[in-house]
């Protein structure tokens, strides 16, 4: 619940924001929020297998490798370069571990809770507690000094626009630093989030083009923070029957005819088990060899 409402958070409360999420091998905003860029704060740090399974993804359109395996794409990101960022009148980076040198000021941050300044001048404070009663996740998200109270209260505006019975509260306690908390009541959930075939991130060597992207003997995507369900939507010229795979083990899923030359699969994402580090999802999908299909969409359940 904490990931989906961070991201529903964020995304009412600053217009225009453009993300960068460097926690994998577990994201947070990614995929949630809609446009955030996904990669490693360390990415030599990683496993060998694992960062050579990561390598292979390619994001904005099959354009861009994952932030941390690409050096000069990674070095302009990081320095705050327009372009790099899609001209985006907001910029907000969330890390997982230490932060990079150099980063613009003017940047936000979103960092682990009760993580330390990172360097590179005095930073106010939001302190984001989300999630529902039973389970309340702490998120810091650091802003230049100036801007605490504007965007402390851009964040209680926004919480109390997002509906369904949310328990809010909280206060700016000082003018560099405030408190949210937004709670869900029993019941209460968000709506489903679905992803474009262009803004998938996968291991494909081509992009999608107009809502379709073409698909070989098989697939993989990574899907960040684990959704509840999924839901694939799948164009063939005739019946298949795909297998999906979660994290490289086969997984049961529900194959739904729908109109002519279009079908669906759903499934159920199992949690982890108690105690195991979160981590990215990596969906696969395997087709009988010669069959012709595009995936036309994505949705996920929180």
């Amino acid at each position: 619940m904490s990931a989906p409402l961070l991201a529903a958070l964020l995304a009412r409360a600053l217009p225009g924001l453009r993300a960068l999420d460097l926690g994998l091998p577990a994201p947070l905003l990614f995929p949630w929020l809609p446009g955030t860029l996904c990669g490693a704060g360390d990415a030599a740090s990683l496993p060998v297998a694992e960062h050579a399974l990561l390598r292979r993804f390619r994001q904005e359109g099959g354009r861009r490798a994952l932030c941390g395996f690409d050096r000069a794409g990674d070095a302009a990101l990081l320095a705050g370069a327009p372009a790099a960022w899609g001209e985006a009148p907001e910029r907000l980076l969330r890390l997982a571990g230490p932060a990079p040198a150099g980063l613009p000021p003017e940047a936000l941050l979103l960092l682990p809770g009760e993580a330390p300044d990172p360097p590179g001048g005095e930073r106010g404070r939001i302190i984001l507690l989300l999630g529902s009663a039973a389970r309340v996740a702490r998120h810091d998200l650091l802003v230049p000094v100036p801007r605490t109270a504007a965007l402390f209260e851009q964040l209680r505006r926004a919480g109390a626009a997002l509906g369904g019975g949310w328990d809010q509260g909280g206060r700016l306690i000082s003018p560099r630093l405030g408190s949210l908390a937004l709670l869900a009541p029993q019941g209460v959930t968000l709506p489903p989030l679905s992803i474009p075939p262009e803004a998938l991130v996968h291991d494909l060597p081509g992009g999608a083009r107009e809502g379709r992207l073409p698909l070989g003997p098989r697939l993989r995507l990574l899907l960040g923070t684990r959704p509840a369900r999924l839901r694939l939507q799948l164009a063939a010229a005739g019946p298949v029957a795909p297998a999906l795979f979660l994290d490289g083990l086969r997984h049961p899923a529900s194959v739904l005819p729908g109109p002519e030359g279009s079908l669906a699969l759903e499934a159920e994402v199992p949690p982890l088990p108690e105690g195991t580090p979160e981590r990215a999802l990596v969906l696969g999908l395997a087709l009988p060899g010669g069959t012709a299909a595009a995936l036309t969409g994505l949705e996920l359940l929180p």
